[in-house]
């Protein structure tokens, strides 16, 4: 069964699509705990303009497309020792301090929150890592700087623009870079990784309900 939820030339304020969304997302829940896997074609304009336009989906890739999430809220590293790390990201990469305490402190770095909390750290073996941006003419000022100032480096770069791999004091696995996902995904469009993708503002990725 195909149930077909279309909002068609309805000239709406932003707010209004806001809670036009939020009520979709309520009817979807709602058609899902009667019809578990009931497929969907859903089709939402503002006035001329496309917002959403997706079919065939479950009401698991729907509530996905009309995810609220809005981006990252911050990121919460572990650390040894508070005061050597608070130092650190502070003094020598250029953190802004919000707040400290015993086994913890808060730092900011544009719109970044970073938070320092006191545990046991674990050394990691895989690729995870954190970086940070920096515009590129101040790149190689700034890195000649770190470098000065003892980081050790745990990667050479190899991926576009410029980028600096280095630890801080617990181990974590950090970068500087001077590029973006733009800059980044036109190199890639030149020269692709294996077997790599690309998806336009529409379009659905591939084994996306399961």
């Amino acid at each position: 069964m195909v149930y077909l939820i279309s909002l068609i030339e309805a000239y709406l304020s932003n707010w209004i699509f806001n809670i036009c969304r939020s009520l979709i997302v309520v009817l979807v829940v709602a058609v899902g705990s009667f019809v578990p896997g009931a497929d969907l074609t859903l089709s939402i304009h503002v006035g001329d303009e496309l917002k959403y336009s997706w079919e065939n989906l479950t009401t698991c890739t729907l509530l996905k497309r009309l995810c609220m999430l809005k981006g990252l809220n911050h990121i919460t590293i572990a650390v040894s020792d508070v005061s050597r790390s608070f130092d650190f990201y502070v003094n020598t990469l250029g953190f802004i301090p919000k707040a400290r305490w015993t086994r913890g402190a808060y730092l900011c770095l544009g719109n970044l929150w970073l938070c320092l909390s006191a545990d046991a750290v674990t050394s990691r073996e895989d690729y995870t890592h954190y970086a940070f941006s920096i515009r590129s003419e101040d790149f190689d000022v700034y890195a000649n700087y770190l470098k000065s100032s003892g980081v050790t480096e745990w990667k050479t770069n190899k991926s576009e623009g410029k980028s600096l791999y280095f630890l801080d004091p617990d181990g974590h696995k950090l970068e500087v870079h001077d590029g973006d996902l733009d800059s980044r995904l036109s190199a890639c469009k030149n020269h692709p990784y294996e077997e790599m993708e690309f998806f336009s503002s529409f379009e659905r990725a591939p084994n996306e309900d399961v």
